[in-house]
């Protein structure tokens, strides 16, 4: 079976950006992270939750903060899976 990491790792060439799934912090694991050579983007899903947890979670863990520093312009998306269609429902999109 091949893990989340596994899959990402091919495409990293593939699309110019470096992703980086299930990044541990000292107070939680964000779901992934996307580099490009202008931004960073850090995403979390919600299964059985909605957007706005997924973007509350990010914010009140704050996510972002290792990635200040950076230079880059970071962008936070919080994403929550509609159980009925099994695809994305609704995603939230906003500037750390």
């Amino acid at each position: 079976m091949l893990s989340a990491s596994t899959c990402y790792a091919g495409f990293d060439e593939l699309i110019g950006a470096m992703i980086e799934a299930e990044v541990s912090t000292s107070i939680g694991r964000i779901y992934a992270v996307v580099k490009t050579r202008t931004d960073i983007f850090i995403f979390e899903f919600k299964l059985r939750d909605t957007a706005d947890a997924a973007m509350r979670q990010v914010r009140e863990k704050r996510y972002f903060a290792p990635y200040l520093d950076d230079g880059r312009r970071i962008t936070l998306v919080g994403a929550a899976f509609d159980p009925g269609t099994r695809n994305l429902g609704k995603w939230l999109i906003e500037p750390a």
